[in-house]
């Protein structure tokens, strides 16, 4: 026959505290990874669809990423017009922000020329998760128009 001591029992219940602690705290971290993830990749993704566009001289146009706190547009033309309908607006979710934006010359757009793909705004963007700003991604775009991330 056998039978459980108070201690045996008790480790017991101690491991099944951990567990149940540990899945209880996990989920909400990898939600906020994911929307981090999420949120760089379609930064980057908007970079390069306007530099695949200015590329295929899409409408004989050029195309530019407009940058804001909350959000990223892809833009068609030389400026950013924030009413033109051809605009592309992506919103970050409300758990990520653009807390850094730092280009070359200064603004928040960037602007990739015909025939090349190069930019005159090359530069990095930073966004960070809005309850734990540790955690983030650094977008760079060089001089001649290419786009990677990496983690803070």
């Amino acid at each position: 026959m056998s039978s459980f001591t108070l201690i045996e029992l008790l480790v017991v219940i101690a491991i099944i505290g951990i567990i149940g602690a540990t899945v209880v705290v996990l989920p909400p971290r990898l939600q906020q990874s994911a929307s981090i993830d999420a949120s760089t990749e379609n930064v980057v993704s908007a970079l390069l669809e306007a530099r695949t566009k200015t590329l295929a001289s899409k409408d004989d146009y050029a195309y530019g990423v407009h940058v804001e706190t909350a959000k990223i547009v892809v833009f068609k033309g030389a400026s950013y017009s924030s009413s033109s309908p051809d605009n592309e607006i992506t919103l970050l979710p409300a758990d990520v922000s653009i807390t850094a934006i730092a280009l070359a010359g200064g603004g928040s757009d960037v602007l990739f020329n015909r025939l090349t793909g190069d930019t005159n705004q090359n530069g990095t963007i930073t966004l960070r998760l809005v309850a734990d700003t540790a955690h983030g991604r650094v977008i760079s775009v060089t001089k001649t128009g290419l786009v990677y991330s990496e983690a803070l």
